[in-house]
């Protein structure tokens, strides 16, 4: 899930071989926002660029800058990217601490926030400094306002499912009224996102229970407690052999969840569809467990004679585990299901894919 920052259209721009100027184009947002400048900009290794806006009267400065790299891929060396706003002809008035005062890292793109009261009207630039050792791909907005929002709307819990976004509330302003989000247990969440809109998203990685914390610039605080749910199978599995000899049956399993899955041999059966005299118990194997990603032929050794030899006539009953909850699990020579409360399902999200892999 890709969330950008960048909220104004791009307007022309200037480059030089090292250092690139912007003229500003001012423009009245349909919010109390003002846009004093905004647009593209490429921005060499070890070079600087500058944009030039205007302030009327003293305002609060928020400056948005999505960089990528202009080759591809993701930005290595984050730490060497800096973001300050300077009076024309004077000294600087807003800087970043480290690298970025607000940062996200979302596919391949590292989106800057730098909110900063000035005191005084005139002419300003902000300036970012490219000391990576790869050429940047910029994408810029300079916003003006009053005075920043003072207050969001957080929800007091909210339940995420696992491996998915969910909101938990909105903030007027954005990103750049926020001065922290902080988790109280990074395991279960510890990504989140602002969109331009406000609404504020995490990222559930775990099952489990965790607080969201969204601290403000104003020093107001918010809690949401946010549970995730614990990730549903998604597997592949077909029944594809009965070995006589050694009396046992064979299935083959791909995950294709998030987190390794658990095959719980102990206590399983298999059943003929029409003959119970052919029905046969498994033996108490130790459980197999399968990384996300792995495949593997799991055996299940059934007690007592050799059965019937075509497994195609079997159905197959055991359990199968994924991030801490067990389920009842059927797989038979053509499809795999497991008990979703009262209800059978697939064990894997994607038909078609099943299908091709089976």
């Amino acid at each position: 899930m890709k969330k950008k920052y960048v909220l104004s259209a791009c307007v022309a721009m200037l480059l030089c071989l090292c250092f690139w100027q912007f003229s500003a184009v001012p423009a009245e947002a349909a919010s109390a926002y003002k846009t004093a400048a905004s647009g593209t900009a490429q921005v060499e290794a070890g070079k600087t660029a500058t944009v030039p806006f205007s302030l009327s009267s003293k305002k609060y400065v928020m400056v948005y800058v999505e960089a990528k790299s202009a080759t591809g891929g993701g930005i290595s060396e984050a730490s060497k990217l800096a973001l300050t706003v300077k009076k024309t002809g004077g000294k600087t008035v807003a800087k970043t601490s480290h690298a970025w005062e607000d940062m996200m890292y979302l596919d391949g793109d590292e989106i800057a926030c730098l909110t900063k009261k000035i005191a005084k009207k005139g002419q300003y630039s902000f300036i970012l400094t490219n000391a990576t050792n790869q050429p940047l791909s910029l994408k810029y907005t300079v916003r003006t306002f009053k005075k920043p929002a003072p207050k969001a709307s957080i929800k007091k819990k909210r339940s995420c499912k696992s491996q998915d976004w969910t909101d938990i509330g909105k903030l007027k302003g954005g990103a750049p009224l926020v001065k922290s989000v902080k988790f109280s247990n990074k395991k279960i969440i510890n990504e989140w996102d602002i969109e331009t809109d406000g609404e504020i998203y995490v990222y559930g990685k775990k099952a489990g229970t965790t607080n969201v914390t969204v601290t403000l610039k104003n020093g107001k605080k918010y809690t949401c407690k946010v549970t995730v749910q614990p990730e549903m199978p998604d597997v592949y599995a077909y029944l594809n052999y009965y070995d006589t000899r050694d009396n046992y049956f064979e299935v083959r399993v791909k995950n294709n969840s998030s987190h390794t899955i658990t095959i719980i041999r102990a206590g399983g059966k298999v059943e003929n569809v029409d003959y119970k005299s052919f029905d046969r118990d498994f033996k108490d194997s130790k459980p197999v467990k399968i990384k996300p990603g792995k495949t593997k032929n799991v055996r299940f050794y059934c007690k007592g004679n050799p059965t019937w030899y075509d497994y195609k006539d079997y159905t197959l009953f055991a359990k199968i585990k994924c991030e801490g909850k067990t389920y009842t699990w059927h797989v038979w020579d053509e499809d795999s299901v497991f008990k979703k409360g009262s209800k059978w399902v697939s064990t894997y999200k994607d038909e078609e894919a099943y299908s091709n892999w089976y």
